[in-house]
């Protein structure tokens, strides 16, 4: 019985899992520069934080995030970063429209995590 209770709860780690949490591992670095890591901080901050505070505690890069971004997002969601990004740096109604940003962001969410998953699939283990 111990035995089978064993096998059911340690299970190995999918192929897929491992790469994921590759992804994550390199994103840990302090050194990348793949436009898909531009993705996982926006992703990340924005869940943590919403579009106004990411945008003020990255004002040093944010035409950084916006040229990387624009590489890897489909339109619509890029554009969605691109209005909240304008409102922030023009002052005109920067909060109402980053709220309205964060809820388009949070209905689209899974959108950006295949566009994630999709890229952590073409790692390499080793």
């Amino acid at each position: 019985m111990f035995s089978r209770l064993k096998r059911f709860f340690t299970k190995k780690e999918s192929t897929e899992n491992k790469k994921w949490n590759k992804l994550w591992e390199l994103y840990g670095n302090s050194e990348w520069n793949d436009p898909i890591f531009y993705l996982c901080d926006y992703d990340s901050g924005i869940n943590g934080e919403g579009h106004l505070c990411f945008f003020d505690n990255n004002q040093d890069c944010l035409s950084k995030y916006s040229e990387e971004l624009k590489k890897v997002m489909p339109d619509e969601l890029y554009k969605n970063f691109a209005r909240a990004l304008r409102a922030f740096e023009l002052g005109i109604d920067a909060e109402k429209i980053c709220s309205e940003s964060d809820d388009y962001f949070y209905e689209h969410e899974p959108d950006i995590i295949k566009i994630i998953q999709s890229y952590a699939n073409t790692l390499e283990l080793s």
